[in-house]
């Protein structure tokens, strides 16, 4: 194992090392003076096969820092680090690892790609961060032709950050909206050379594979989680917390809460999946009370696991939801949201208990447009439980085809015309008065209104002497009939006065 020893302001520039340590240790430090803004310890345009950074010695200056600029390192570890001003930096690098140092001020990671995987735990300070607007593009040529790949796909390559306990994580994407894809010029200068940058395509950004895993095992005081225009694969959140976690603007593919419970302010706003064939919502054994969802498009999600959760007290305040029931469908109890075919013993009971939390917390914030589309989905899913009784279950077929569970005025419009026009033609036929040979009688349209009246005498078209047994019962059927489709009417025009 060879082992580098640094000195401050003395940079590598350029080196291949096979298995490295670096060790920072106090003796470096003879006769040290602090030069603000420049990096203690930096290694330009580096190659490491293995690498361990390790700091055996406290050393009594603020404002230490390690930085890696353009360089490529197979595996890093840091474990041993006794100095707390002691911060580490990867700009424009390849690598992964494991940084298991809790004594580190701050680890940052800007515009590079992390190959298999990195691990922060118990990090103070974690940033990670894509700018476009820094994506150089002789410095990223340079790294994609090390690596033989193209630079476009920088993005489609698979990468994972695994953040375990942190005190403070800001993860965000900065994208040069305002310029076109592709190779860009800037209006800056470094020596005679011409800055240009390399911005990435809406298309590239969808097939982008970064994927985020937050988990939350013991309990950190101030503990503060932000996501921020983030474009991630997928985004996984687990654990017990009571810090502040606020995910913004961001696109998902794939989000998983399993096991999550916020006692702190937790919010999840403009939230959208890429639109892939693949995007889904897995929620698995949460208590989301008093969680914010803003904004989120669980309308274009193809599937959405709410498995054991408590939901009925979280706020959902300008949330798109599936207008069709056929799409509610994606909404399911389900244990394990990559196998929706796995579903519970009790599937549609659980399936009913969901809605009905969901309707909860929908009224709750007075959205009563969304609650009553779930106070309706919840009977859908209650007929389908087995244990029912057939009245139960008949009389909600019934309210689903008359009215579509309270929701919908059209229907029982529709059906009260067919069956009071077909009732009143019965009626007329069954006293003479259709299918004669008299000349075509005007006022029997005019007589149809008085049909329709529920309230109508029995004699009010023909004398009682003309009257059968066909004509008084289709008049009797017919008040009933009507009178129901009336009422149905009526209770889904007042969906929105009830509470």
């Amino acid at each position: 194992m060879y082992v580098i020893m640094p000195r401050p302001y003395q940079p590598y520039k350029g080196q291949k090392f096979n298995d490295t340590t670096i060790s920072i240790e106090i003796g470096a430090f003879n006769q040290f003076q602090a030069i603000k803004g420049t990096t203690t310890f930096a290694f330009l345009d580096c190659v490491f096969t293995n690498l361990i950074i390790r700091n055996p010695d406290k050393i009594p200056h603020d404002d230490l820092s390690i930085a890696f600029f353009n360089c490529v390192i197979g595996n890093i570890e840091v474990n041993e680090i006794e100095t707390e001003n002691l911060s580490l930096g990867f700009y424009g690098c390849f690598f992964q690892g494991r940084i298991s140092a809790p004594k580190l001020t701050g680890v940052e990671v800007s515009n590079s790609i992390v190959s298999n995987g990195l691990f922060l735990i118990d990090q103070r300070n974690i940033r990670i961060n894509i700018s476009e607007a820094n994506l150089r593009l002789l410095e990223l040529k340079k790294m994609t032709t090390f690596l033989n790949m193209d630079v476009a796909e920088t993005l489609s390559r698979k990468q994972s950050y695994f953040v375990h306990d942190p005190e403070s994580l800001l993860f965000e994407i900065d994208r040069e909206k305002s310029k076109r894809p592709g190779i860009q010029r800037t209006p800056y200068v470094f020596g005679k050379r011409r800055e240009y940058i390399y911005v990435f395509s809406d298309d590239q950004w969808k097939n982008a594979d970064l994927n985020l895993t937050v988990s939350f095992k013991k309990e950190v005081a101030n503990q503060k989680i932000e996501v921020l225009r983030g474009h991630l694969n997928s985004l996984s959140i687990s654990g017990k917390t009571s810090g502040t976690i606020s995910i913004e603007d961001t696109t998902v593919n794939k989000m998983y809460l399993y096991d999550f419970i916020p006692k702190g302010p937790t919010s999840f706003f403009g939230i959208n999946p890429m639109l892939r064939p693949d995007s889904k919502i897995g929620i698995h054994k949460c208590n989301l009370d008093d969680v914010s969802f803003d904004n989120v498009r669980f309308d274009h999600y193809e599937r959405i696991s709410l498995y054991r959760s408590k939901l009925a007290k979280a706020v959902f305040t300008s949330c798109d939801f599936p207008s069709k029931y056929k799409s509610f469908k994606t909404f399911l109890p389900i244990e394990n949201v990559h196998y929706p075919e796995k579903t519970t013993q009790n599937h549609h009971k659980d399936q009913y208990e969901i809605f009905l939390q969901l309707k909860m917390a929908l009224e709750s914030t007075g959205n009563f447009y969304e609650a009553q589309k779930w106070q309706s989905l919840s009977h859908e899913a209650l007929k389908r439980v087995p244990t029912i009784t057939g009245d139960d279950r008949t009389i909600l077929n019934i309210n689903e085809s008359s009215n579509k569970h309270g929701t919908s005025i059209s229907r029982p419009l529709w059906w009260f015309l067919g069956c009071s026009v077909s009732f009143y033609l019965l009626y007329l036929f069954s006293v003479d008065r259709l299918f004669t040979s008299t000349e075509f009688d005007s006022t029997l349209i005019g007589y149809y209104f008085a049909f329709i009246d529920i309230t109508h005498r029995a004699d009010f078209l023909v004398e009682k002497t003309a009257y059968t047994w066909f004509s008084l019962t289709i008049d009797g059927l017919s008040k009933l009939i009507n009178g129901f489709f009336i009422y149905q009417f009526v209770a889904a025009f007042r969906k929105y006065g009830k509470r």
